[in-house]
């Protein structure tokens, strides 16, 4: 089958920058996955070992893992919430409100098909087998 991206449904490798830590992340849609992400300590990861990356359009990821899925609205706005929460100190220079700073973050980085990483356990609720 063909598909617009070539990590389309592919267990990929992501590594820190010391090297110690390997994440594989498996990308459960036809979209485009991010070079660089950061592991659950903020820690940056990267796409490494592309020969590695295994084609498994029906992997079933485990509970400890987590999935790249398309970005929703909802979940855009809950991020871009955080972030307005996290740095209003500094926003508030710029923004008369939350709401105001939330609604532009939003509006200026949610993409339809932009990439999302959820968990193992996220996945397998949204996605019943």
């Amino acid at each position: 089958m063909k598909y617009t991206h070539a990590e389309a449904y592919c267990l990929m490798k992501y590594v820190s920058r010391d090297g110690k830590h390997v994440e594989w992340l498996w990308n459960s849609r036809d979209g485009v996955t991010p070079f660089i992400i950061f592991d659950e300590n903020g820690e940056e990861m990267n796409h490494t070992d592309f020969f590695l990356d295994r084609y498994l359009p029906n992997y079933q990821p485990e509970a400890g893992e987590r999935v790249f899925v398309d970005m929703t609205p909802e979940r855009a706005r809950e991020r871009a919430a955080k972030h307005v929460d996290a740095h209003w100190d500094r926003l508030s220079a710029t923004f008369n409100t939350k709401d105001e700073a939330i609604k532009e973050l939003f509006t200026s980085t949610y993409r339809e098909g932009a990439p999302n990483i959820i968990t193992g356990e996220e996945y397998h609720r949204r996605n019943p087998s």
